[in-house]
């Protein structure tokens, strides 16, 4: 398709969010080894910062394990059990995930936590959706 001018594409791009997304992936899809290329190669050229946001992945996750009491310690057990049950009974993957992450000041607090499709969890990454479970 042809535009006259950028507005123009930048307007249809706006507006058609989804058929972008859409194309993206099946492109995505068709083109794995070129995508894999291109990470390898931006994490090649990022080297700085791929370790900058590994060490700060690291430190946000020990941070939040040493402020964990034995109680939510006690918690964590309880839901590595109820999510390796969930996984062998549905047949599919499930997480234990962070309501608020951890990247966005979330904690390991019981009311934090919650057992989810693995599947459910990735597509959300840091984002802050709310409850899974919903009430």
């Amino acid at each position: 398709m042809a535009y006259k001018n950028k507005e123009d594409q930048e307007a249809w791009v706006r507006n058609n969010k989804e058929r972008v997304k859409a194309n993206h992936l099946k492109w995505a899809n068709k083109n794995k080894h070129k995508v894999n290329a291109r990470k390898t190669e931006w994490v090649k050229n990022n080297k700085g910062r791929v370790s900058a946001d590994s060490a700060m992945r690291r430190m946000q996750r020990k941070n939040a394990e040493a402020l964990m009491t034995q109680e939510d310690k006690d918690n964590w057990i309880d839901l590595v059990k109820i999510r390796d049950d969930a996984t062998k009974l549905f047949g599919y993957a499930w997480h234990i995930d962070h309501i608020v992450p951890l990247s966005k000041g979330g904690t390991n607090k019981a009311d934090n936590l919650e057992v989810v499709p693995a599947k459910w969890n990735l597509e959300k990454f840091t984002k802050i959706q709310g409850t899974f479970w919903k009430a």
